[in-house]
């Protein structure tokens, strides 16, 4: 669970719909791991939870809030798809046909 307030507005895991979570696959131990989620709160604002092993693994872009090898990120809708983007790999096919329902994104045949 995490709950943070950022910008005046509360951003929290336990209220929100967990749209999609994922892991790189390396052991947690190891310096590299990183997990992530992507959630929706009631009110139609996205938010990202990055977990790592290490603070150093974590960037510091504007509004995140860095505690206990965790960051909060509040997204805009656009932001949110671009975390869908370049987490792709890491995201089951099913899981992005959810989430692109979500975010409006239509899904094309190849």
């Amino acid at each position: 669970m995490m709950k943070r307030i950022i910008g005046f507005k509360r951003y929290d895991t336990e209220t929100s719909t967990l749209l999609a979570e994922f892991d790189n696959g390396i052991p947690q131990e190891h310096e590299k791991w990183c997990a992530g989620a992507l959630y929706k709160t009631k009110n139609g604002e996205y938010f990202c939870v990055k977990y790592v092993s290490s603070p150093s693994c974590m960037s510091q872009p504007g509004g995140v809030d860095i505690r206990n090898n965790s960051s909060l990120q509040p997204l805009t809708k656009d932001e949110a798809k671009d975390w869908v983007i370049e987490n792709e790999p890491h995201l089951e096919a099913e899981k992005i046909e959810e989430i692109s329902k979500h975010l409006g994104i239509e899904i094309d045949d190849a």
